[in-house]
């Protein structure tokens, strides 16, 4: 697709000449890049989003969804995003995960030849860490905005690239009191 031509395009050029090589700070470097644009997107539409925000977190899967297609053009379908009560499978905090039909990164990378893209090269980062960084962003803002006090956490947690089946995206919501 066009968005991954252009993507594999940036992290090229930030792992040629800024890292000597190294995708991981690469990588790394793009989900600040990422909060930085999440950032941006959330200021310019928090006007027009404020009648519809609710200091219920649980209502947080709307506002990604939201985000989501403000960011991306694409909606996360509702079967796909989920509310996790903090104490469910052992997890301290509340969080919410999803999932895309397609990763809008990792599409069309079968291909790829100039970049070595696997578990080692990335490191501790994901392929698609920018989109965590924008929904990092965004949710922080929101909640902040609305009176709440969390720290969010948002990270890609399978990695079509890494070997897993599918991509997801978990965010947690940790208290700050």
């Amino acid at each position: 697709s066009a968005a991954s031509d252009v993507y594999k395009r940036q992290i090229r050029l930030l792992k040629e000449s800024l890292y000597d090589g190294n995708l991981e700070d690469a990588l790394e470097s793009f989900y600040q890049i990422g909060k930085v644009a999440g950032d941006d997107l959330i200021l310019e539409n928090l006007n027009t989003l404020k009648l519809i925000l609710s200091k219920d977190i649980r209502d947080s899967t709307l506002m990604i969804r939201v985000a989501s297609y403000l960011a991306f053009g694409e909606d996360i379908p509702e079967r796909s995003i989920h509310f996790i009560p903090k104490g469910t499978d052992g997890d301290e905090y509340d969080r919410i995960t999803w999932s895309y039909e397609q990763c809008i990164f990792c599409a069309g990378l079968e291909k790829e030849n100039e970049l070595v893209i696997n578990k080692k090269t990335m490191g501790k980062q994901t392929w698609g860490c920018q989109v965590a960084g924008i929904f990092e962003a965004i949710t922080h803002t929101i909640q902040e905005y609305i009176g709440n006090k969390y720290k969010i956490k948002c990270k890609e947690t399978k990695c079509l690239m890494k070997g897993d089946a599918y991509n997801e995206y978990t965010m947690w919501f940790i208290p700050l009191e």
